[in-house]
């Protein structure tokens, strides 16, 4: 099945052409429950053509060209420069996964031996090659192949890194929150009886989006292992800190 965002133009001819096979009631009904304006949406008009394109070269192991854009102010996509020339990006895509209403192409990008994300929505011009797509045993980390549901599971805020195993103290009022994010890879595990503290013992991937996931967590969690993700969310503290020091 196919899972994507259109843009907010798209959306509301749909409804309306939805709308004009029904009753006068059932219009205004649609158009009232429908409320296009509070759901996120992207303005990339090219986004379903860019996943077939993508599902094409997945299948047909071909790298792709496309350009990347950044938001801008005003919901602006504005495309990536470097050095003030619009940068073309080429790269060999090998799965696309969804997560949290956002679409992900996985690419390995010519001249590294790692895997990054992008989002579709992000994408445009993206055009197949006939150059063949670099195979995934050549990528360090999957020489036994790359399971989707186990990657997209490690990627916190979509960012990619080092694996490492994490241990974290939680309060019981967030094992709720901590299975619908980790679904089976988390371990649980009671600290002490009669506690309302867990121990949670996961695989991630290491870099900010974990740092800034454990930290959306509050004072009802605490990293106990590794140290190096315990010295990280320490210096993230102390940036966000001074951020915030009134001065006198």
């Amino acid at each position: 099945s196919r899972n994507y965002s259109i843009s907010r133009k798209k959306t509301q001819t749909l409804v309306n052409k939805i709308a004009e096979l029904h009753n006068v009631y059932t219009r205004y009904s649609l158009n009232k429950e429908i409320d296009i304006r509070r759901t996120p949406k992207t303005v990339n008009e090219q986004v379903p053509y860019n996943l077939d394109k993508l599902r094409l070269a997945i299948e047909e192991k071909k790298k792709v060209r496309f350009i990347y854009y950044s938001y801008k102010e005003k919901h602006k996509l504005i495309p990536r420069e470097k050095d003030g020339v619009i940068r073309e990006y080429i790269g060999s895509p090998y799965a696309l996964f969804s997560k949290k209403n956002c679409n992900y192409a996985v690419l390995n990008m010519d001249n590294y031996n790692r895997l990054s994300n992008y989002r579709v929505d992000r994408m445009k011009e993206v055009v197949v090659l006939k150059e063949d797509a670099k195979s995934l045993k050549e990528i360090w980390g999957y020489s036994q192949g790359l399971n989707i549901e186990e990657y997209a599971g490690k990627c916190f805020l979509m960012f990619v890194g080092r694996e490492i195993k994490v241990t974290m103290e939680i309060n019981k009022s967030l094992l709720n929150s901590i299975f619908e994010e980790l679904g089976d890879q988390v371990k649980i595990s009671k600290k002490d009886q009669g506690s309302d503290t867990y121990l949670a013992t996961f695989s991630a991937n290491e870099g900010d989006g974990l740092v800034r996931w454990v930290l959306q967590l509050g004072d009802k969690a605490r990293v106990v292992a590794p140290d190096s993700l315990v010295e990280q969310i320490g210096d993230m503290i102390s940036a966000v800190e001074k951020r915030y020091q009134i001065e006198d």
